[in-house]
């Protein structure tokens, strides 16, 4: 069956499509069906159709209108399906590989940016439309009034037959986990691809299995997997630079070995300062100093992610923070452990004051070898660029270094639109 998703807002002339999404889907993986849920200027609706029933479904569309859950939504005048691409597995539609279909945007939509609320107990809040549409299409990022998607259908069809189902690091190999369709089918796929280490490629190729290791080059900065038959025919692939991942999520830089805070801090003073790891002695709060922790979040948010380390210095020595968050409980006249909750609650303030998006991030203290220090894990952000919100401007992780990026190379990666899809 197939399912369609759309979000209508009210203008002058009726209900008017600000995204709609149809997803194929295999048999026995149905998601739970939703109810359509409309407010006073936005509907968010949802209609199940029987596949065969979609050739009707677009030939509304080439009438710029559809009807969805009984509501006929307007679609823009010039309304055609000209892009396509073949999107890997863990897109935004689908875990699944397969084709994604999008129609072409001529006429701007107008999106009013205001909160959507109803007192009606199973109308949930949202901020803004935009949170609304991420939410109600399942997508994992939205970029509101930039995103190239707004006003536009989409058809998701799924690549069934043969795909990646996991990818997974541990102790230096790289652990492929595949399925197909038959034993048959998977006799005669491989994978093919390529390390990029040092700017060089290290190419690779093996045949299909149902898990696949592959060793992992240390100084590796890019990935392309391939799974494709004998014809050329492609099935699924994961692309991944240092600023984006397009597949099955990031896997250079992470390995899930260990995750506990002692293993992390361990790694880190071996590795010493590098892209992904930054030490910071005890800053006070306020000190010139302490705007250098922003730039290092929003670089590592535009690049890996990445940890902060406060109580090392740059010897890859533990000093720990316990002499600085002592003198500022005496100065304030509290406890040692609120003086600590009050300066990591400065750190993630320090964030949302000055970032231009929104962060999670995971601030923790723990004692290392009799020393007290505090780590600040950055993900890798899903809405770069990430910036400075009174300056503008933006940073990336270059080695050690937190640096401006270049205009050529690295700026056009990190704007969104710019890796998304092979149309």
């Amino acid at each position: 069956n197939a399912r369609i998703k759309c979000v209508s807002v009210n203008d002058n002339e009726g209900w008017r499509n600000a995204l709609c999404v149809v997803q194929i889907f295999p048999l026995g993986a149905e998601p739970v069906h939703a109810t359509s849920l409309r407010y006073p200027w936005v509907h968010l609706l949802e209609e199940w159709i029987e596949t065969g029933d979609l050739s009707s479904l677009l030939d509304q569309a080439t009438k710029q209108k559809l009807i969805v859950d009984g509501e006929e939504v307007l679609l823009n005048s010039k309304f055609g399906f000209n892009q396509w691409g073949f999107e890997p597995g863990g897109n935004d539609y689908s875990r699944l590989a397969g084709y994604c279909y999008k129609s072409a945007i001529n006429e701007p939509i107008t999106i009013p940016s205001k909160p959507l609320l109803a007192y009606q107990s199973e109308l949930p809040f949202y901020s803004n439309v935009y949170q609304a549409i991420q939410d109600w299409m399942g997508l994992k990022q939205f970029h509101n009034d930039s995103d190239a998607r707004r006003g536009s259908v989409i058809v998701f069809a799924p690549e069934c037959r043969a795909g990646f189902k996991t990818l997974d690091v541990k102790d230096g190999k790289l652990f492929i986990l595949t399925r197909s369709g038959s034993e048959e089918l998977g006799k005669n796929l491989k994978v093919k691809g390529a390390w990029m280490v040092n700017g060089i490629n290290r190419n690779f190729e093996v045949q299909f299995d149902r898990e696949i290791v592959l060793d992992v080059p240390e100084e590796a900065k890019e990935v392309e997997l391939y799974l494709l038959r004998p014809d050329e025919i492609m099935y699924d692939f994961h692309h991944e630079t240092k600023y984006w991942v397009r597949g099955q999520g990031r896997v250079l830089g992470v390995d899930t070995t260990g995750r506990d805070s002692q293993v992390i801090i361990n790694r880190a003073l071996l590795s010493g300062e590098c892209e992904t790891v930054e030490f910071k002695p005890f800053i006070l709060i306020g000190d010139k100093k302490w705007n250098e922790i922003i730039k290092t979040i929003i670089a590592f948010a535009n690049t890996r992610g990445g940890i902060i380390i406060f109580g090392v210095n740059n010897y890859c020595s533990v000093e720990g923070v316990g002499r600085g968050i002592n003198k500022l409980a005496k100065k304030e006249g509290c406890s040692v452990d609120e003086s600590m909750e009050r300066y990591k609650g400065e750190i993630k303030k320090l964030a949302g004051d000055n970032l231009n998006r929104g962060l999670m991030l995971d601030i923790n203290d723990t004692n290392y070898t009799g020393h007290r220090v505090i780590t600040v894990r950055v993900p890798e952000g899903q809405e770069k660029p990430y910036a400075h919100i009174k300056t503008n401007k933006i940073f990336v992780r270059r080695g050690s270094n937190n640096m401006l990026p270049d205009p050529d190379t690295e700026l056009p990666q990190l704007l969104p639109g710019m890796h998304e899809g092979y149309y």
